[in-house]
Protein backbone atom coordinates (compact mmCIF):
# COMPACT_ATOMS: atom_id res chain seq x y z
CA UNK A 1 0.00 0.00 0.00
CA UNK A 2 1.37 3.58 -0.36
CA UNK A 3 0.03 6.81 -0.33
CA UNK A 4 0.92 9.83 -2.84
CA UNK A 5 1.35 13.82 -2.14
CA UNK A 6 0.99 14.50 -5.97
CA UNK A 7 2.44 18.21 -6.34
CA UNK A 8 1.90 19.79 -10.01
CA UNK A 9 3.37 18.15 -12.82
CA UNK A 10 6.45 19.92 -14.65
CA UNK A 11 5.98 19.56 -18.40
CA UNK A 12 8.29 17.32 -19.93
CA UNK A 13 10.91 18.48 -22.74
CA UNK A 14 9.01 16.82 -25.63
CA UNK A 15 5.57 18.53 -24.38
CA UNK A 16 5.93 22.15 -25.60
CA UNK A 17 3.70 22.02 -28.35
CA UNK A 18 0.46 24.86 -26.94
CA UNK A 19 -1.79 22.06 -27.95
CA UNK A 20 0.50 19.07 -26.48
CA UNK A 21 -0.99 17.58 -23.17
CA UNK A 22 1.64 17.38 -19.98
CA UNK A 23 2.22 13.46 -20.43
CA UNK A 24 2.30 13.47 -24.55
CA UNK A 25 5.63 10.94 -25.14
CA UNK A 26 6.35 12.90 -28.48
CA UNK A 27 5.09 16.09 -30.69
CA UNK A 28 3.69 16.13 -34.20
CA UNK A 29 6.89 17.03 -35.66
CA UNK A 30 8.22 13.82 -34.63
CA UNK A 31 5.56 11.93 -36.44
CA UNK A 32 5.67 14.13 -39.68
CA UNK A 33 9.34 13.85 -39.57
CA UNK A 34 8.60 10.43 -39.12
CA UNK A 35 6.29 9.93 -42.06
CA UNK A 36 7.66 12.43 -44.90
CA UNK A 37 4.32 11.99 -46.59
CA UNK A 38 2.74 14.14 -44.66
CA UNK A 39 5.18 16.81 -45.59
CA UNK A 40 3.96 16.90 -49.26
CA UNK A 41 0.85 18.58 -50.54
CA UNK A 42 -2.04 17.00 -50.63
CA UNK A 43 -5.19 15.50 -49.14
CA UNK A 44 -2.67 13.90 -45.65
CA UNK A 45 -0.42 17.26 -45.89
CA UNK A 46 1.06 18.48 -42.44
CA UNK A 47 -1.61 21.70 -42.85
CA UNK A 48 -4.90 19.54 -43.76
CA UNK A 49 -7.59 19.14 -41.30
CA UNK A 50 -6.60 15.56 -41.32
CA UNK A 51 -3.17 15.68 -40.12
CA UNK A 52 -4.08 18.77 -37.62
CA UNK A 53 -7.14 17.75 -35.70
CA UNK A 54 -6.14 13.77 -35.72
CA UNK A 55 -2.42 13.60 -35.17
CA UNK A 56 -2.37 15.59 -31.60
CA UNK A 57 -5.46 12.98 -30.89
CA UNK A 58 -3.63 9.98 -32.02
CA UNK A 59 -0.47 11.66 -29.64
CA UNK A 60 -2.58 11.69 -26.69
CA UNK A 61 -4.19 8.49 -26.92
CA UNK A 62 -0.86 6.29 -27.93
CA UNK A 63 1.06 8.29 -25.19
CA UNK A 64 -1.85 6.74 -22.70
CA UNK A 65 -1.90 3.34 -24.09
CA UNK A 66 2.13 3.56 -23.58
CA UNK A 67 1.84 4.52 -19.94
CA UNK A 68 -0.92 1.70 -19.38
CA UNK A 69 1.46 -0.24 -20.72
CA UNK A 70 3.96 0.62 -18.75
CA UNK A 71 1.61 1.01 -15.58
CA UNK A 72 2.65 3.97 -15.00
CA UNK A 73 0.88 7.13 -14.49
CA UNK A 74 3.49 9.66 -16.00
CA UNK A 75 7.08 9.98 -16.96
CA UNK A 76 7.52 13.28 -15.18
CA UNK A 77 9.22 13.53 -11.62
CA UNK A 78 6.72 12.73 -8.86
CA UNK A 79 7.03 13.09 -4.99
CA UNK A 80 5.35 10.29 -3.35
CA UNK A 81 5.41 8.83 -0.06
CA UNK A 82 5.38 5.95 0.36
CA UNK A 83 4.43 3.54 3.19
CA UNK A 84 5.35 -0.24 3.41
CA UNK A 85 5.46 -3.31 5.75
CA UNK A 86 8.42 -3.81 7.66
CA UNK A 87 9.99 -7.10 6.25
CA UNK A 88 12.79 -7.74 8.64
CA UNK A 89 15.72 -7.10 6.29
CA UNK A 90 17.76 -4.45 5.53
CA UNK A 91 16.55 -3.51 1.92
CA UNK A 92 13.25 -2.60 0.56
CA UNK A 93 12.55 -2.43 -3.28
CA UNK A 94 10.25 0.76 -4.01
CA UNK A 95 7.13 -0.22 -5.94
CA UNK A 96 8.25 3.18 -8.45
CA UNK A 97 11.74 3.75 -10.09
CA UNK A 98 14.07 5.34 -11.49
CA UNK A 99 14.55 7.07 -7.70
CA UNK A 100 15.65 10.59 -8.37
CA UNK A 101 15.84 11.94 -4.75
CA UNK A 102 15.73 10.68 -1.17
CA UNK A 103 13.82 12.77 1.61
CA UNK A 104 13.18 10.56 4.41
CA UNK A 105 13.21 7.22 5.18
CA UNK A 106 11.54 6.48 8.52
CA UNK A 107 11.85 2.91 10.44
CA UNK A 108 9.06 2.34 13.23
CA UNK A 109 9.47 5.21 14.81
CA UNK A 110 13.16 6.42 14.03
CA UNK A 111 14.19 9.06 11.28
CA UNK A 112 17.01 7.01 9.24
CA UNK A 113 19.71 9.71 8.47
CA UNK A 114 21.41 9.05 4.89
CA UNK A 115 24.96 7.07 4.95
CA UNK A 116 27.66 9.92 4.96
CA UNK A 117 29.66 9.72 1.73
CA UNK A 118 32.16 6.99 1.71
CA UNK A 119 35.19 7.38 3.07
CA UNK A 120 38.80 5.40 3.86
CA UNK A 121 36.00 4.99 6.91
CA UNK A 122 34.09 2.43 4.46
CA UNK A 123 30.44 2.59 4.39
CA UNK A 124 28.54 4.14 7.22
CA UNK A 125 25.16 3.67 9.17
CA UNK A 126 22.66 5.42 7.27
CA UNK A 127 20.70 4.40 4.35
CA UNK A 128 21.48 4.42 0.89
CA UNK A 129 19.85 3.99 -2.49
CA UNK A 130 21.02 2.75 -6.12
CA UNK A 131 17.24 4.30 -7.89
CA UNK A 132 15.56 0.98 -7.06
CA UNK A 133 15.99 0.36 -3.52
CA UNK A 134 16.70 1.45 -0.38
CA UNK A 135 18.53 -0.04 2.16
CA UNK A 136 20.49 0.58 5.59
CA UNK A 137 24.02 0.32 5.72
CA UNK A 138 24.68 -1.29 9.61
CA UNK A 139 28.64 0.81 9.33
CA UNK A 140 31.93 -0.92 10.04
CA UNK A 141 31.77 -4.13 12.72
CA UNK A 142 28.00 -4.12 13.44
CA UNK A 143 27.03 -1.07 14.28
CA UNK A 144 27.84 2.99 13.72
CA UNK A 145 31.06 4.25 15.33
CA UNK A 146 31.13 2.76 19.05
CA UNK A 147 28.31 1.19 18.82
CA UNK A 148 26.90 -2.22 20.00
CA UNK A 149 24.25 -4.78 18.72
CA UNK A 150 21.45 -4.20 20.64
CA UNK A 151 17.96 -6.24 20.58
CA UNK A 152 15.33 -6.37 18.28
CA UNK A 153 16.85 -5.07 15.25
CA UNK A 154 18.50 -2.23 16.69
CA UNK A 155 22.09 -0.88 17.87
CA UNK A 156 22.68 1.06 20.55
CA UNK A 157 25.25 3.99 19.46
CA UNK A 158 26.77 7.53 20.61
CA UNK A 159 24.67 10.24 19.09
CA UNK A 160 25.59 13.81 18.59
CA UNK A 161 26.01 15.70 21.99
CA UNK A 162 26.86 12.61 23.44
CA UNK A 163 22.87 11.61 23.57
CA UNK A 164 22.08 7.83 23.47
CA UNK A 165 19.73 6.20 21.33
CA UNK A 166 18.51 3.07 19.05
CA UNK A 167 19.16 3.20 15.56
CA UNK A 168 17.64 -0.48 13.46
CA UNK A 169 19.92 -0.96 11.22
CA UNK A 170 16.86 -2.89 8.97
CA UNK A 171 13.41 -2.76 8.24
CA UNK A 172 12.00 -4.17 11.31
CA UNK A 173 9.11 -6.07 10.91
CA UNK A 174 5.81 -4.83 11.42
CA UNK A 175 2.42 -3.79 9.79
CA UNK A 176 2.55 0.15 7.83
CA UNK A 177 5.36 0.83 10.17
CA UNK A 178 7.81 1.97 6.97
CA UNK A 179 7.58 5.33 5.67
CA UNK A 180 10.06 6.47 2.46
CA UNK A 181 9.79 9.40 0.92
CA UNK A 182 11.38 9.72 -2.31
CA UNK A 183 11.07 11.30 -5.81
CA UNK A 184 11.09 9.16 -8.87
CA UNK A 185 10.43 9.61 -12.79
CA UNK A 186 12.83 10.71 -15.86
CA UNK A 187 14.64 13.72 -15.07
CA UNK A 188 17.91 14.58 -13.11
CA UNK A 189 18.05 17.19 -10.42
CA UNK A 190 20.48 19.82 -9.95
CA UNK A 191 21.84 21.45 -6.75
CA UNK A 192 21.92 25.51 -7.60
CA UNK A 193 25.39 27.04 -6.25
CA UNK A 194 25.15 30.58 -7.35
CA UNK A 195 22.08 33.28 -8.51
CA UNK A 196 22.31 36.29 -10.28
CA UNK A 197 20.30 39.01 -11.30
CA UNK A 198 20.55 40.86 -14.16
CA UNK A 199 18.66 43.53 -12.66
CA UNK A 200 19.78 43.61 -8.75
CA UNK A 201 17.14 42.83 -6.34
CA UNK A 202 16.31 46.22 -4.07
CA UNK A 203 16.20 48.44 -7.79
CA UNK A 204 13.69 50.95 -7.98
CA UNK A 205 12.12 50.75 -9.47
CA UNK A 206 11.37 47.05 -9.92
CA UNK A 207 10.60 46.01 -12.93
CA UNK A 208 11.57 42.78 -13.27
CA UNK A 209 15.09 41.10 -14.36
CA UNK A 210 16.44 37.51 -15.91
CA UNK A 211 17.95 35.17 -12.99
CA UNK A 212 20.51 32.86 -13.96
CA UNK A 213 21.50 29.95 -11.96
CA UNK A 214 24.72 27.77 -11.47
CA UNK A 215 23.86 24.47 -11.43
CA UNK A 216 26.03 21.35 -10.33
CA UNK A 217 24.41 17.68 -11.15
CA UNK A 218 23.19 15.65 -7.88
CA UNK A 219 21.36 12.45 -9.68
CA UNK A 220 23.80 9.80 -10.55
CA UNK A 221 22.99 8.91 -14.34
CA UNK A 222 22.13 5.65 -15.62
CA UNK A 223 21.00 3.50 -18.07
CA UNK A 224 17.48 3.74 -17.53
CA UNK A 225 17.95 7.44 -16.35
CA UNK A 226 20.60 9.47 -18.78
CA UNK A 227 21.99 12.29 -18.36
CA UNK A 228 19.65 15.40 -19.52
CA UNK A 229 20.53 18.81 -20.15
CA UNK A 230 18.12 21.29 -19.16
CA UNK A 231 17.39 22.97 -22.75
CA UNK A 232 15.84 26.48 -23.95
CA UNK A 233 11.88 26.14 -23.75
CA UNK A 234 11.68 23.35 -21.37
CA UNK A 235 10.11 24.17 -17.86
CA UNK A 236 11.72 23.19 -14.69
CA UNK A 237 11.08 23.49 -10.73
CA UNK A 238 12.76 25.47 -8.62
CA UNK A 239 12.38 24.37 -4.91
CA UNK A 240 14.08 25.03 -1.14
CA UNK A 241 15.54 28.37 -2.23
CA UNK A 242 15.98 31.09 0.29
CA UNK A 243 13.72 33.25 0.11
CA UNK A 244 10.80 31.42 -1.14
CA UNK A 245 10.10 34.23 -3.80
CA UNK A 246 12.36 32.36 -6.64
CA UNK A 247 10.82 28.90 -5.95
CA UNK A 248 8.46 27.33 -8.92
CA UNK A 249 8.05 26.48 -12.15
CA UNK A 250 10.10 28.23 -15.23
CA UNK A 251 10.46 28.43 -18.31
CA UNK A 252 14.48 28.33 -19.39
CA UNK A 253 15.33 31.37 -22.03
CA UNK A 254 19.12 30.40 -22.30
CA UNK A 255 21.71 27.28 -21.23
CA UNK A 256 25.26 28.35 -21.29
CA UNK A 257 26.90 25.61 -20.29
CA UNK A 258 26.64 24.77 -16.37
CA UNK A 259 24.24 27.66 -16.15
CA UNK A 260 20.43 28.25 -17.10
CA UNK A 261 18.18 31.56 -16.99
CA UNK A 262 14.74 32.35 -16.62
CA UNK A 263 12.79 35.84 -16.39
CA UNK A 264 10.92 36.83 -13.37
CA UNK A 265 7.74 38.82 -14.79
CA UNK A 266 7.72 42.76 -14.39
CA UNK A 267 4.90 42.25 -11.90
CA UNK A 268 6.04 40.12 -9.98
CA UNK A 269 7.75 41.42 -6.75
CA UNK A 270 11.34 42.35 -6.12
CA UNK A 271 12.36 38.35 -4.82
CA UNK A 272 14.90 39.77 -2.79
CA UNK A 273 18.91 38.92 -2.52
CA UNK A 274 19.57 35.14 -2.81
CA UNK A 275 20.56 33.79 0.27
CA UNK A 276 21.00 29.97 0.20
CA UNK A 277 20.22 26.06 -0.89
CA UNK A 278 17.87 25.36 -3.84
CA UNK A 279 17.82 22.62 -6.55
CA UNK A 280 16.48 22.56 -10.15
CA UNK A 281 14.67 19.49 -10.84
CA UNK A 282 13.95 18.69 -15.07
CA UNK A 283 11.71 16.29 -16.42
CA UNK A 284 12.58 14.16 -19.77
CA UNK A 285 11.83 11.44 -21.84
CA UNK A 286 14.17 8.34 -22.82
CA UNK A 287 14.88 8.47 -26.45
CA UNK A 288 13.54 5.05 -26.49
CA UNK A 289 10.06 5.87 -25.25
CA UNK A 290 10.01 8.89 -27.32
CA UNK A 291 10.75 7.10 -30.46
CA UNK A 292 8.33 3.76 -29.27
CA UNK A 293 5.57 6.64 -29.01
CA UNK A 294 6.23 8.11 -32.99
CA UNK A 295 6.39 4.48 -34.18
CA UNK A 296 3.01 3.52 -32.88
CA UNK A 297 1.07 6.95 -33.79
CA UNK A 298 2.65 6.55 -37.17
CA UNK A 299 1.08 2.54 -37.27
CA UNK A 300 -2.25 3.81 -36.49
CA UNK A 301 -1.64 6.51 -38.99
CA UNK A 302 -1.25 4.03 -41.73
CA UNK A 303 -3.52 1.91 -40.10
CA UNK A 304 -6.72 4.11 -40.57
CA UNK A 305 -6.35 3.66 -44.17
CA UNK A 306 -7.00 0.00 -44.06
CA UNK A 307 -9.06 -1.21 -41.22
CA UNK A 308 -10.21 -4.95 -41.08
CA UNK A 309 -8.24 -5.14 -44.23
CA UNK A 310 -5.70 -8.62 -44.01
CA UNK A 311 -4.00 -8.96 -47.33
CA UNK A 312 -4.69 -6.30 -50.77
CA UNK A 313 -4.31 -8.70 -53.99
CA UNK A 314 -3.08 -5.79 -57.33
CA UNK A 315 -3.22 -8.76 -59.86
CA UNK A 316 -0.48 -10.26 -61.36
CA UNK A 317 0.64 -12.20 -58.42
CA UNK A 318 0.91 -9.25 -56.62
CA UNK A 319 -0.53 -9.15 -52.76
CA UNK A 320 0.11 -7.16 -49.91
CA UNK A 321 -0.31 -8.04 -46.58
CA UNK A 322 -1.17 -6.38 -43.29
CA UNK A 323 0.54 -7.09 -39.67
CA UNK A 324 -2.54 -6.71 -37.16
CA UNK A 325 -1.31 -6.25 -34.09
CA UNK A 326 -2.21 -3.85 -31.60
CA UNK A 327 1.39 -2.63 -30.50
CA UNK A 328 4.57 -3.54 -33.22
CA UNK A 329 6.63 -6.23 -32.19
CA UNK A 330 9.86 -3.73 -32.09
CA UNK A 331 7.78 -1.05 -30.20
CA UNK A 332 6.84 -3.48 -27.42
CA UNK A 333 10.71 -4.89 -27.06
CA UNK A 334 11.83 -0.94 -26.69
CA UNK A 335 8.88 -0.77 -24.15
CA UNK A 336 9.65 -3.56 -21.59
CA UNK A 337 12.80 -2.69 -19.62
CA UNK A 338 10.97 0.23 -18.58
CA UNK A 339 7.66 -1.79 -17.19
CA UNK A 340 6.82 -1.53 -13.64
CA UNK A 341 6.34 -4.63 -11.86
CA UNK A 342 4.18 -5.32 -8.93
CA UNK A 343 6.20 -5.68 -5.25
CA UNK A 344 5.07 -8.22 -2.75
CA UNK A 345 4.94 -7.52 0.85
CA UNK A 346 6.21 -10.65 2.67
Amino acid sequence: MSTSLMPPLPPTFNSLSPAAGPNDLCQMADVIDWLPSLGQQGANAVNSPWATNRIPRLIRACSAGILGFLRRDTLNPVAINEIRNGSGSNRMALRNWPVISVQAVIAGNVVVPPSPPWSLLGIQYGWVCDGYTVAVANGYGNGPVGGTVGGAGNVAYGAPGGLAGFCPYGFPRGFQNIQIAYTYGFGCQYAITGVSLSNPSGTIPWNGTTVTLTLQIVTPPSSTNPLFIPQTGQTVTISGVVPDAYNGQVVILNVNGNTISYAIPATAPDPGVYESGGSVLAGMIPDDIQQACIELVAQKCARSQHIDQDTLSYGQGQTTSYQRVAIPRETQFALERYKLMPVLEI
